[in-house]
Protein backbone atom coordinates (compact mmCIF):
# COMPACT_ATOMS: atom_id res chain seq x y z
CA UNK A 1 0.00 0.00 0.00
CA UNK A 2 2.90 2.33 0.81
CA UNK A 3 4.52 1.63 -2.55
CA UNK A 4 1.21 2.27 -4.30
CA UNK A 5 0.89 5.64 -2.53
CA UNK A 6 4.40 6.57 -3.64
CA UNK A 7 3.65 5.57 -7.24
CA UNK A 8 0.43 7.62 -7.27
CA UNK A 9 2.26 10.59 -5.73
CA UNK A 10 4.92 10.36 -8.44
CA UNK A 11 2.25 10.13 -11.17
CA UNK A 12 0.51 13.25 -9.81
CA UNK A 13 3.83 15.09 -9.53
CA UNK A 14 4.85 14.23 -13.09
CA UNK A 15 1.49 15.24 -14.55
CA UNK A 16 1.47 18.49 -12.57
CA UNK A 17 5.00 19.19 -13.81
CA UNK A 18 4.08 18.63 -17.45
CA UNK A 19 1.00 20.90 -17.19
CA UNK A 20 3.17 23.73 -15.84
CA UNK A 21 5.73 23.06 -18.55
CA UNK A 22 3.03 23.01 -21.27
CA UNK A 23 1.51 26.25 -19.94
CA UNK A 24 4.86 28.01 -20.48
CA UNK A 25 5.02 26.63 -24.02
CA UNK A 26 1.46 27.43 -25.11
CA UNK A 27 -1.11 28.70 -22.55
CA UNK A 28 -3.72 29.11 -25.28
CA UNK A 29 -3.72 25.35 -25.93
CA UNK A 30 -4.15 24.50 -22.24
CA UNK A 31 -7.04 26.92 -21.73
CA UNK A 32 -8.91 26.01 -24.93
CA UNK A 33 -8.44 22.28 -24.32
CA UNK A 34 -10.01 22.67 -20.88
CA UNK A 35 -13.02 24.59 -22.25
CA UNK A 36 -13.43 22.08 -25.10
CA UNK A 37 -13.35 19.14 -22.69
CA UNK A 38 -15.84 20.77 -20.30
CA UNK A 39 -18.27 21.54 -23.14
CA UNK A 40 -18.05 17.98 -24.48
CA UNK A 41 -18.85 16.49 -21.07
CA UNK A 42 -21.63 19.01 -20.60
CA UNK A 43 -23.17 18.14 -23.99
CA UNK A 44 -23.07 14.39 -23.38
CA UNK A 45 -24.43 14.58 -19.84
CA UNK A 46 -27.12 17.13 -20.68
CA UNK A 47 -28.67 15.04 -23.43
CA UNK A 48 -28.27 11.71 -21.63
CA UNK A 49 -29.34 12.82 -18.16
CA UNK A 50 -31.22 16.14 -18.23
CA UNK A 51 -32.89 16.91 -21.54
CA UNK A 52 -35.28 13.96 -21.81
CA UNK A 53 -35.92 13.96 -18.08
CA UNK A 54 -36.93 17.65 -18.26
CA UNK A 55 -39.17 17.12 -21.32
CA UNK A 56 -40.97 14.17 -19.68
CA UNK A 57 -41.40 16.14 -16.43
CA UNK A 58 -42.93 19.09 -18.33
CA UNK A 59 -45.33 16.78 -20.16
CA UNK A 60 -46.37 15.05 -16.91
CA UNK A 61 -46.87 18.46 -15.30
CA UNK A 62 -49.07 19.40 -18.30
CA UNK A 63 -46.93 22.41 -19.15
CA UNK A 64 -48.04 24.42 -22.15
CA UNK A 65 -46.77 23.52 -25.61
CA UNK A 66 -45.15 26.97 -25.85
CA UNK A 67 -43.02 26.32 -22.73
CA UNK A 68 -41.82 23.00 -24.07
CA UNK A 69 -40.93 24.54 -27.45
CA UNK A 70 -39.18 27.44 -25.70
CA UNK A 71 -37.04 24.99 -23.67
CA UNK A 72 -36.15 23.06 -26.85
CA UNK A 73 -35.28 26.27 -28.72
CA UNK A 74 -33.07 27.53 -25.88
CA UNK A 75 -31.29 24.18 -25.91
CA UNK A 76 -30.73 24.47 -29.68
CA UNK A 77 -29.27 28.00 -29.29
CA UNK A 78 -26.93 26.96 -26.46
CA UNK A 79 -25.60 23.98 -28.36
CA UNK A 80 -25.23 25.99 -31.55
CA UNK A 81 -22.63 28.12 -29.74
CA UNK A 82 -21.09 25.04 -28.14
CA UNK A 83 -20.58 23.43 -31.54
CA UNK A 84 -19.35 26.73 -32.97
CA UNK A 85 -16.60 26.85 -30.34
CA UNK A 86 -15.74 23.17 -30.88
CA UNK A 87 -15.41 23.74 -34.62
CA UNK A 88 -13.22 26.81 -34.10
CA UNK A 89 -11.00 24.90 -31.68
CA UNK A 90 -10.66 21.78 -33.86
CA UNK A 91 -10.00 23.63 -37.12
CA UNK A 92 -8.17 26.80 -36.07
CA UNK A 93 -6.63 26.61 -32.61
CA UNK A 94 -5.61 22.95 -32.46
CA UNK A 95 -3.55 22.77 -35.70
CA UNK A 96 -1.68 26.00 -34.92
CA UNK A 97 -0.96 25.17 -31.27
CA UNK A 98 0.23 21.68 -32.29
CA UNK A 99 3.01 23.42 -34.23
CA UNK A 100 3.74 25.86 -31.37
CA UNK A 101 4.06 23.02 -28.86
CA UNK A 102 6.26 20.96 -31.20
CA UNK A 103 8.63 23.86 -31.91
CA UNK A 104 8.84 25.04 -28.30
CA UNK A 105 9.37 21.56 -26.86
CA UNK A 106 12.10 20.42 -29.23
CA UNK A 107 13.92 23.75 -28.97
CA UNK A 108 14.18 23.18 -25.23
CA UNK A 109 15.21 19.54 -25.66
CA UNK A 110 17.91 20.32 -28.23
CA UNK A 111 19.19 23.27 -26.20
CA UNK A 112 19.43 21.03 -23.14
CA UNK A 113 21.29 18.39 -25.16
CA UNK A 114 23.67 21.06 -26.44
CA UNK A 115 24.48 22.18 -22.89
CA UNK A 116 24.96 18.67 -21.51
CA UNK A 117 28.48 17.58 -20.62
CA UNK A 118 30.13 15.46 -23.29
CA UNK A 119 30.67 12.74 -20.68
CA UNK A 120 26.86 12.38 -20.44
CA UNK A 121 26.68 11.05 -23.99
CA UNK A 122 29.21 8.38 -23.08
CA UNK A 123 26.89 7.29 -20.26
CA UNK A 124 24.46 4.72 -21.69
CA UNK A 125 21.82 5.44 -19.02
CA UNK A 126 21.81 9.18 -19.83
CA UNK A 127 21.75 8.53 -23.57
CA UNK A 128 18.87 6.07 -23.22
CA UNK A 129 16.91 8.64 -21.22
CA UNK A 130 17.67 11.27 -23.85
CA UNK A 131 16.36 9.02 -26.63
CA UNK A 132 13.25 8.12 -24.62
CA UNK A 133 12.63 11.81 -23.86
CA UNK A 134 12.79 12.64 -27.57
CA UNK A 135 10.56 9.81 -28.75
CA UNK A 136 7.11 11.23 -29.66
CA UNK A 137 7.62 13.85 -26.95
CA UNK A 138 5.20 16.38 -28.46
CA UNK A 139 2.41 13.81 -28.92
CA UNK A 140 2.85 12.51 -25.37
CA UNK A 141 2.75 16.08 -24.07
CA UNK A 142 -0.48 16.91 -25.92
CA UNK A 143 -2.02 13.58 -24.95
CA UNK A 144 -1.21 14.25 -21.30
CA UNK A 145 -2.90 17.67 -21.45
CA UNK A 146 -5.99 16.03 -22.93
CA UNK A 147 -5.99 13.28 -20.28
CA UNK A 148 -5.61 15.65 -17.34
CA UNK A 149 -8.53 17.80 -18.47
CA UNK A 150 -10.61 14.66 -19.07
CA UNK A 151 -9.89 13.50 -15.51
CA UNK A 152 -10.56 16.90 -13.93
CA UNK A 153 -13.77 17.58 -15.82
CA UNK A 154 -14.96 13.98 -15.63
CA UNK A 155 -14.25 13.39 -11.96
CA UNK A 156 -14.78 16.75 -10.29
CA UNK A 157 -16.52 19.36 -12.41
CA UNK A 158 -19.18 17.39 -14.27
CA UNK A 159 -19.68 13.63 -14.23
CA UNK A 160 -19.68 12.79 -10.51
CA UNK A 161 -22.03 15.65 -9.71
CA UNK A 162 -24.39 14.72 -12.53
CA UNK A 163 -24.41 11.02 -11.64
CA UNK A 164 -25.17 11.82 -8.00
CA UNK A 165 -27.95 14.18 -9.09
CA UNK A 166 -29.52 11.41 -11.16
CA UNK A 167 -29.22 8.70 -8.53
CA UNK A 168 -27.02 8.82 -5.41
CA UNK A 169 -26.41 5.05 -5.57
CA UNK A 170 -24.77 5.37 -8.97
CA UNK A 171 -21.70 6.71 -7.16
CA UNK A 172 -21.03 3.15 -5.95
CA UNK A 173 -20.25 2.11 -9.51
CA UNK A 174 -17.38 4.61 -9.55
CA UNK A 175 -15.48 2.66 -6.89
CA UNK A 176 -14.73 -0.41 -9.01
CA UNK A 177 -13.22 1.49 -11.98
CA UNK A 178 -11.12 3.57 -9.56
CA UNK A 179 -9.73 0.42 -7.93
CA UNK A 180 -9.12 -1.02 -11.39
CA UNK A 181 -7.18 2.09 -12.42
CA UNK A 182 -5.30 2.98 -9.26
CA UNK A 183 -4.24 -0.58 -8.43
CA UNK A 184 -4.20 -2.79 -11.51
CA UNK A 185 -3.70 -0.14 -14.20
CA UNK A 186 -0.83 1.40 -12.24
CA UNK A 187 0.85 -1.99 -12.04
CA UNK A 188 0.21 -2.63 -15.76
CA UNK A 189 1.67 0.73 -16.74
CA UNK A 190 4.75 0.12 -14.64
CA UNK A 191 5.26 -3.25 -16.36
CA UNK A 192 4.71 -1.63 -19.77
CA UNK A 193 7.33 1.00 -19.02
CA UNK A 194 9.81 -1.55 -17.66
CA UNK A 195 9.44 -3.55 -20.88
CA UNK A 196 10.01 -0.36 -22.88
CA UNK A 197 13.02 0.69 -20.78
CA UNK A 198 14.69 -2.73 -20.90
CA UNK A 199 14.03 -2.99 -24.65
CA UNK A 200 15.53 0.40 -25.55
CA UNK A 201 19.06 -0.91 -26.03
CA UNK A 202 17.81 -3.69 -28.35
CA UNK A 203 15.68 -1.20 -30.32
CA UNK A 204 18.70 1.06 -30.73
CA UNK A 205 20.68 -1.84 -32.22
CA UNK A 206 17.80 -2.75 -34.56
CA UNK A 207 17.44 0.88 -35.68
CA UNK A 208 21.18 1.13 -36.32
CA UNK A 209 21.12 -2.03 -38.45
CA UNK A 210 18.10 -0.75 -40.38
CA UNK A 211 19.88 2.51 -41.16
CA UNK A 212 23.06 0.75 -42.27
CA UNK A 213 21.21 -1.68 -44.53
CA UNK A 214 18.61 0.63 -46.07
CA UNK A 215 20.36 3.99 -46.49
CA UNK A 216 22.02 4.57 -49.86
CA UNK A 217 25.10 6.13 -48.18
CA UNK A 218 26.06 2.75 -46.72
CA UNK A 219 24.87 0.47 -49.54
CA UNK A 220 28.32 0.29 -51.18
CA UNK A 221 30.16 -0.54 -47.93
CA UNK A 222 27.63 -3.21 -47.02
CA UNK A 223 28.09 -4.98 -50.36
CA UNK A 224 31.88 -4.65 -50.62
CA UNK A 225 32.73 -5.73 -47.08
CA UNK A 226 30.19 -8.54 -46.72
CA UNK A 227 29.12 -7.06 -43.41
CA UNK A 228 25.46 -7.74 -44.16
CA UNK A 229 25.53 -11.14 -42.41
CA UNK A 230 27.04 -9.58 -39.29
CA UNK A 231 24.32 -6.92 -39.31
CA UNK A 232 21.68 -9.60 -39.83
CA UNK A 233 22.89 -11.48 -36.75
CA UNK A 234 22.83 -8.28 -34.69
CA UNK A 235 19.27 -7.57 -35.83
CA UNK A 236 18.15 -11.11 -34.99
CA UNK A 237 19.74 -10.92 -31.53
CA UNK A 238 18.06 -7.56 -30.88
CA UNK A 239 14.64 -9.04 -31.73
CA UNK A 240 15.35 -12.04 -29.51
CA UNK A 241 16.31 -9.64 -26.71
CA UNK A 242 13.02 -7.75 -27.02
CA UNK A 243 11.04 -11.03 -27.04
CA UNK A 244 12.91 -12.24 -23.95
CA UNK A 245 12.10 -9.00 -22.08
CA UNK A 246 8.38 -9.29 -22.98
CA UNK A 247 8.28 -12.98 -21.93
CA UNK A 248 9.77 -12.14 -18.53
CA UNK A 249 6.71 -9.99 -17.70
CA UNK A 250 4.07 -12.17 -19.38
CA UNK A 251 2.52 -13.78 -16.28
CA UNK A 252 2.27 -10.54 -14.32
CA UNK A 253 0.75 -8.75 -17.33
CA UNK A 254 -1.97 -11.40 -17.70
CA UNK A 255 -2.82 -11.35 -13.99
CA UNK A 256 -3.00 -7.56 -13.65
CA UNK A 257 -4.74 -7.27 -17.01
CA UNK A 258 -7.54 -9.59 -15.89
CA UNK A 259 -8.06 -7.60 -12.68
CA UNK A 260 -8.10 -4.32 -14.59
CA UNK A 261 -10.60 -5.50 -17.22
CA UNK A 262 -12.94 -7.08 -14.67
CA UNK A 263 -13.12 -4.10 -12.31
CA UNK A 264 -12.97 -1.34 -14.92
CA UNK A 265 -15.21 -2.58 -17.72
CA UNK A 266 -17.49 -5.17 -16.11
CA UNK A 267 -18.96 -2.57 -13.75
CA UNK A 268 -18.67 0.53 -15.93
CA UNK A 269 -21.24 3.34 -15.98
CA UNK A 270 -21.91 4.31 -19.60
CA UNK A 271 -19.68 6.50 -21.78
CA UNK A 272 -18.62 9.16 -19.33
CA UNK A 273 -16.82 6.71 -17.05
CA UNK A 274 -15.34 4.86 -20.02
CA UNK A 275 -13.75 8.14 -21.12
CA UNK A 276 -12.74 8.93 -17.54
CA UNK A 277 -11.06 5.58 -16.90
CA UNK A 278 -9.29 5.59 -20.28
CA UNK A 279 -7.92 9.05 -19.49
CA UNK A 280 -6.70 7.79 -16.11
CA UNK A 281 -5.00 4.79 -17.68
CA UNK A 282 -3.32 6.87 -20.37
CA UNK A 283 -2.26 9.50 -17.83
CA UNK A 284 -0.65 6.86 -15.61
CA UNK A 285 1.14 5.34 -18.58
CA UNK A 286 2.45 8.67 -19.87
CA UNK A 287 3.71 9.53 -16.40
CA UNK A 288 6.65 7.14 -16.81
CA UNK A 289 7.65 8.82 -20.06
CA UNK A 290 7.19 12.27 -18.52
CA UNK A 291 9.63 11.13 -15.82
CA UNK A 292 12.34 10.75 -18.48
CA UNK A 293 11.52 14.16 -19.93
CA UNK A 294 11.55 15.80 -16.51
CA UNK A 295 14.83 14.19 -15.42
CA UNK A 296 16.47 15.17 -18.70
CA UNK A 297 15.25 18.78 -18.62
CA UNK A 298 16.21 19.18 -14.94
CA UNK A 299 19.72 17.80 -15.48
CA UNK A 300 22.31 20.39 -14.44
CA UNK A 301 25.55 20.18 -16.43
CA UNK A 302 28.82 20.80 -14.61
CA UNK A 303 30.11 23.09 -17.39
CA UNK A 304 27.33 24.26 -19.74
CA UNK A 305 28.39 24.50 -23.37
CA UNK A 306 26.77 27.93 -23.80
CA UNK A 307 28.40 29.48 -20.75
CA UNK A 308 29.88 32.91 -21.37
CA UNK A 309 32.86 32.26 -19.14
CA UNK A 310 34.69 34.93 -17.11
CA UNK A 311 36.09 37.90 -18.98
CA UNK A 312 39.80 38.51 -18.22
CA UNK A 313 41.08 41.87 -16.94
CA UNK A 314 42.02 44.51 -19.48
CA UNK A 315 45.75 43.88 -18.92
CA UNK A 316 45.38 40.17 -19.50
CA UNK A 317 42.96 40.42 -22.41
CA UNK A 318 44.59 39.77 -25.81
CA UNK A 319 44.63 42.79 -28.13
CA UNK A 320 42.28 42.45 -31.09
CA UNK A 321 43.39 43.62 -34.53
CA UNK A 322 40.52 46.18 -34.63
CA UNK A 323 41.89 47.80 -31.44
CA UNK A 324 45.26 48.17 -33.08
CA UNK A 325 43.64 49.81 -36.12
CA UNK A 326 41.80 52.31 -33.89
CA UNK A 327 45.05 53.18 -32.12
CA UNK A 328 46.75 53.69 -35.49
CA UNK A 329 44.00 56.08 -36.62
CA UNK A 330 44.34 58.17 -33.44
CA UNK A 331 48.02 58.69 -34.17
Amino acid sequence: MKNLSKQIAKIVKNNFYIMKFAWKLCPKRIACEGIWRALNYFEWLFFSGVFMKKIIAMIEAKSSFDKIILFIMLTVVVFFFVNLFNSWYDNCIKPQTDIDVYKGLYQKLYKKAQNADLSCFENSDFYDRYMMALEDADQRLLETINNIWAIVMGAVAVSWYMMYALDKWVILFVAAPLIGNFVFATALNKISYQIYEESVIFKRIADYVNRMVHLADYAKDVRLTGIFHVMQKKHTKSQEGITKVIDSYKKKSILYGWGYLFLTYSTIFEGVLIDFTQALLSSFKNSYFIENLRVFLEHKPQIPEDTGGIMPDEKERPVHWSDLMEQEKLR
